[in-house]
């Protein structure tokens, strides 16, 4: 279960270091479309990394419904009569706004710390991107 979402954070790892050589070799070039950016291009690296970030997409959504799956079925060892509690954080990225949602409110900092480095992250590399195209 865990394997699975380590692969996934490789693979997009390795589509943003594909993208990234891709946008400096000149295959690649970087756009917003309103809130929204998009990377285009043509290539193996720009291939490269769009295959990486679908498998991301799959394996991290694969991973996430095994952990759901996991946390609540009952293993034989437990009593029906047993509740088991459930901590569910995450941090969905709207375009430049991020939706924070935590179980613990002591989580909630960190979260936000974490949605703003992936912003600034993604803002870095959308703009080295649309430099290196020109």
């Amino acid at each position: 279960m865990k394997k699975i979402l380590i692969f996934s954070i490789i693979f997009l790892f390795l589509s943003i270091l594909c993208f990234i050589y891709a946008g400096i070799n000149g295959e690649a070039q970087v756009g917003l479309f309103i809130i929204f950016p998009y990377i285009f291009g043509h290539g193996l690296y720009t291939t490269l990394g769009a295959i990486f970030f679908l498998l991301f997409i799959f394996t991290f959504f694969f991973s996430i419904v095994k952990m759901s799956l996991d946390a609540f079925s009952p293993t034989p060892a437990e009593s029906v009569h047993v509740q088991k509690q459930v901590d569910v954080d995450g941090v969905l990225l709207i375009g430049p706004f991020p939706v924070i949602f935590s179980t613990k409110k002591s989580h909630i900092i960190y979260l936000a710390v974490a949605a703003i480095l992936l912003c600034i992250f993604v803002l870095v590399v959308m703009f080295m991107l649309a430099l290196g195209s020109k």
